[in-house]
């Protein structure tokens, strides 16, 4: 009658795995597969948190919203326009307009002046806004720059000072416009993809160019493909903008006032709420119907009653659960 039953071994092996795989507890009478037990639960708990690790990075890219992905491009055309010319301008400026090496350099060295004005840049645009101005205007410099340099007979100092202007504030406006552009739990993937597209950008744009040179001899055509790729910055730049404006104009707003795009309902979130309709005379929308009962955010803008705060003497209830005589 008080006999117990332990399971064969055939099957001892089945029951453990089956236990580890659905978070259950041994048998008690098997305590002596409690370590081992363990030590096959943690395994698999890992294996599980790698491979939804992984499932959520792949949803993450999937849904960046199409401002990221101009962004982006936007980068690494901005970067590449400018660095893959700096690589070789003491070349061309040798070829080009017959200056001896040292005066090439100095020259060359100009185009580097103003960004050590970049910080005070981006705190005035934190404060005041204007990313996007900022990029148009960037972007029109540059088709300004290889113009200039190509169809012109004017001294280069001017090309070298509007390339130093463009730099001392364009890549950091689109690497601070990136959070604006993702929600909060994509951070790390968006950069790493900036990173690597800029990355690739650099490595055949560089080779590209010195293929172009070895096969013409010269850097007119490598001018030329450089002021392709400026006219194409500048239509990124305008796409931007349009993309921008069917998204509240973040990117345009100050810091203060930007928010990230999330996931989350905006009418759970009063900075939300502030940073999208604060600036216009839009009205601001009320919670889902779904919702079972208005959020405290909803009822304060709607005139509801507060219950989180009670009262304390009889009389008409408003959002800030203060009582009106």
């Amino acid at each position: 009658m008080g006999e117990t039953f332990l399971p064969k071994r055939s099957n001892l092996k089945r029951i453990v795995k089956t236990r580890v795989i659905r978070e259950e507890a041994l048998d008690p009478r098997l305590h002596w597969l409690k370590d081992y037990a363990d030590k096959k639960r943690q395994k698999h708990r890992r294996r599980k948190s790698h491979a939804h690790a992984k499932q959520i990075s792949c949803e993450n890219v999937q849904s960046f919203s199409r401002v990221f992905w101009i962004i982006a491009l936007l980068h690494v055309n901005f970067s590449n326009v400018f660095h893959l010319f700096q690589n070789v301008s003491g070349s061309y400026l040798i070829q080009r307009y017959d200056y001896s090496v040292v005066k090439a350099g100095v020259m060359s060295s100009v185009s580097y002046v103003f960004v050590v004005f970049a910080p005070f840049i981006g705190l005035a645009i934190d404060q005041f806004g204007g990313r996007i101005l900022l990029i148009i205007l960037a972007a029109i410099l540059s088709v300004l720059v290889y113009v200039f340099m190509i169809f012109t007979d004017i001294n280069p100092l001017v090309s070298m000072l509007l390339i130093s202007v463009c730099l001392s504030f364009t890549p950091t406006i689109l690497m601070a416009a990136i959070p604006n552009s993702v929600s909060r739990k994509s951070f790390g993937t968006a950069f790493g993809i900036i990173e690597i597209t800029d990355a690739i950008g650099a490595t055949f744009g560089n080779l590209l160019v010195g293929f172009l040179c070895d096969e013409t001899g010269s850097y007119h055509t490598v001018m030329l493909m450089l002021l392709g790729m400026a006219v194409l910055v500048l239509l990124l730049a305008l796409f931007l903008i349009f993309e921008d404006s069917r998204n509240g104009r973040v990117l345009s707003a100050p810091s203060g006032r930007s928010r990230v795009q999330s996931n989350e309902d905006p009418t759970d979130n009063p900075a939300v709420l502030e940073a999208r309709y604060g600036s216009t005379e839009e009205t601001v929308p009320v919670a889902a119907e779904s919702s079972s009962r208005p959020t405290s955010y909803t009822k304060l803008m709607v005139g509801w009653p507060d219950d989180s705060v009670e009262s304390k003497s009889p009389g008409p209830r408003w959002g800030t659960g203060r009582t009106f005589r």
